[in-house]
């Protein structure tokens, strides 16, 4: 069984992974965007990549010791945090509901 530990470096790699995901996504959007053609359903892939990106995150600094306060300083009222979504991907990354 994996400890604390080895479950958020796991977490960690994978994070890193989604974000080039994420770079590659909105070059492969602003280069569409630039020859003229639809890029609806790229720009919704992308919005959503990065919302569950940015709560996946956040859970992850969480597990590793830091204050919500400390990771989103300076976030738009608009663009608020889904607490529930965060707290279910503690719960992932830990593997029970104790997180």
């Amino acid at each position: 069984m994996k400890t604390i530990k080895e479950k958020i470096a796991i977490v960690k790699e994978v994070l890193k992974v989604e974000a080039n995901e994420l770079t590659t996504l909105k070059r492969e959007l602003k280069e569409t965007q630039r020859c003229g053609k639809y890029a609806g359903n790229l720009q919704c892939d992308l919005s959503g990549k990065r919302y569950r990106w940015r709560h996946k995150f956040i859970a992850y600094c969480i597990l590793k010791g830091r204050e919500i306060d400390e990771i989103e300083k300076r976030c738009h009222e608009d663009n608020q945090l889904n607490l529930q979504l965060v707290e279910q991907y503690k719960r992932d990354i830990v593997g029970d509901d104790n997180a």
